[in-house]
């Protein structure tokens, strides 16, 4: 059954009985809530923690049969990230209670008009490309068709508790993947100019009001790196998973 209501408000629905009205007579549920920037209103606690986990005792307490938790790679209650930590701990809650559940952790998403994806674009094109350390972060990027593919076939797919990283073929260093881009928009080879970390944490300061993406988080994230096996993911989505580069294929001329 598929629910038509309109939104609500998220960070408010922090107990079981704001949800129960919503979930009443659904089939299944996934939850794909999620901020990247805190803000006092929004805060990592009440969007990845609190609401998720009411969201998850109230599908429990109205017999849903099958969650599904869009999370992130890296997600932990002991993450050193605030963003990993808020994610792990509703990770965590959804596990243990008596229900079907799936928990899929996105590496980096790229998708046409998604903020990152946009973002790595335009510092692909600059004459000069800062890298922020020695540019060998490894991440493992993935479709943004494929993640939607995997979430439909957790829905259609005979129920099975786990926890699946969702990953592209591929496992790129941050260098590799900028060259990639870069020439995927027709251009010359990449120039880069490698910051020191300590330098780029204090652009990351500087700058985080100006956009989501700049900030310290993010850099440790990078530097952690975004990777997983990739033979889970190919037995969820029933193939290889595709060149997340062909999702920018078409934006590629039109950023030009």
């Amino acid at each position: 059954m598929l629910s038509r209501r309109h939104g609500c408000d998220f960070v408010s629905m922090t107990e079981p009985r704001h949800w129960l009205p919503w979930v009443k007579g659904l089939d299944a549920v996934i939850n794909c809530a999620g901020i990247f920037t805190a803000t006092r209103q929004q805060t990592f606690d009440r969007v990845h923690t609190d609401a998720p986990v009411a969201l998850f005792q109230a599908c429990a307490e109205a017999g849903i049969t099958r969650v599904v938790q869009v999370s992130a790679l890296g997600a932990d209650v002991h993450a050193y990230s605030p963003f990993l930590r808020s994610k792990g701990r509703a990770d965590a809650f959804l596990q243990m209670l008596p229900l079907k559940w799936m928990v899929l952790r996105p590496s980096l998403v790229v998708g046409k008009g998604g903020t990152s994806s946009h973002l790595m674009q335009q510092l692909a094109r600059l004459p000069l490309i800062p890298i922020p350390g020695d540019g060998k972060q490894v991440i493992q990027p993935v479709h943004i068709e494929d993640v939607a593919l995997a979430l439909l076939h957790a829905l259609e797919q005979e129920p099975a508790c786990r926890v699946v990283a969702a990953v592209g073929p591929r496992r790129y260093t941050l260098l590799d993947w900028v060259a990639a881009l870069r020439q995927q928009q027709d251009l010359a080879e990449a120039r880069f100019c490698r910051l020191p970390l300590s330098l780029a944490r204090l652009i990351c300061l500087i700058g985080q009001g100006l956009h989501p993406l700049l900030q310290t988080d993010a850099l440790d994230m990078l530097q952690a790196g975004s990777y997983s096996e990739l033979q889970p993911f190919v037995e969820l989505l029933g193939r290889m998973p595709q060149s997340p580069l062909h999702a920018l294929a078409s934006s590629a001329g039109e950023s030009r």
